[in-house]
């Protein structure tokens, strides 16, 4: 244990860091406007790899031709970027990604659709979410869905009978 003679000069300039931390938060921070706090962020759902070496991320698009999202992946050894999925967010929205291995991304959409339902006698539409996954393939940029088609049609799809008009 350091004597108190030998302690007070590690306090002197522990003190002195914490000073100039404190100093350059508040400089930092007296630039900052209200702009800054009230625009969304330019980049979320950041993730990196299981290995590392790629860290993909939701991108804000802001152009005077182009508004949106895009999924952007960063090669950290060789710092190249590409854009693998971009949404103007008119039709579908992207809301979170992350990786399945090192090459393949998983993300997941969702786009606003209505959905028929019976309420006692009368059958009501009311607004809902369908969501979706999609599968990138970073190395050759294919985009694809984990259920093909031929897979879905299997699968017996319940549609309500229609109304019939009754004629007195």
């Amino acid at each position: 244990m350091p004597t108190p003679a030998r302690a007070l000069p590690h306090l002197f300039i522990n003190t002195l860091i914490a000073l100039s931390f404190i100093l350059s938060a508040y400089s930092a921070a007296a630039n900052l406007s209200i702009e800054n706090f009230a625009q969304l962020p330019d980049a979320g759902e950041l993730t990196l790899t299981p290995n590392g070496k790629k860290l993909a991320a939701l991108v804000r698009i802001k152009t005077q031709d182009q508004k949106g999202i895009a999924v952007q992946v960063t090669n950290l050894e060789t710092q190249e970027k590409k854009f693998h999925l971009y949404t103007d967010n008119s039709k579908y929205f992207i809301y979170k990604i992350h990786w399945k291995d090192n090459n393949t991304l998983l993300v997941h959409t969702f786009y606003p659709a209505q959905r028929d339902t019976w309420i006692g006698w009368a059958q009501v539409r009311g607004d809902t979410r369908e969501t979706r996954l999609l599968i990138i393939n970073t190395e050759t940029g294919e985009v694809t869905r984990p259920f093909k088609h031929t897979f879905l049609d299997d699968f017996q799809v319940y549609l309500p009978l229609k109304t019939r008009s009754s004629t007195c």
